[in-house]
């Protein structure tokens, strides 16, 4: 089984299979991916939502951090502080541990 292959059976379950994103590539130089637009996943104008679009970049760039990490090493996120914003801007941190 090649590294797209195994990913894709972890993602079972996790948001990005329930998305329906399958890996094609998974490499530390490059990591390619596959999101099947549906009616599920769009606006109701009918076009992808830009949630489903972050979640395919997130995995897709989650993935190529992990296969960049050293031995021994592992990844987290800092969760963004939500609120409702009506103007101004909002900001996120993430860095590995």
């Amino acid at each position: 089984m090649n590294a797209a292959s195994a990913i894709n059976t972890q993602f079972a379950g996790l948001l990005p299979g329930l998305l329906g994103i399958e890996l094609t590539e998974a490499a530390a130089e490059r990591v390619s991916a596959k999101l099947q637009v549906r009616a599920g996943l769009c606006t109701l104008g009918g076009i992808l939502h830009g949630g489903a679009l972050m979640a395919l970049a997130d995995t897709l760039g989650a993935v190529g951090a992990f296969l960049n990490l050293p031995a021994g090493a592992r990844t987290a996120a800092r969760p963004p502080r939500y609120g409702r914003p009506r103007s101004g801007q909002k900001a996120a941190d993430c860095w590995p541990w």
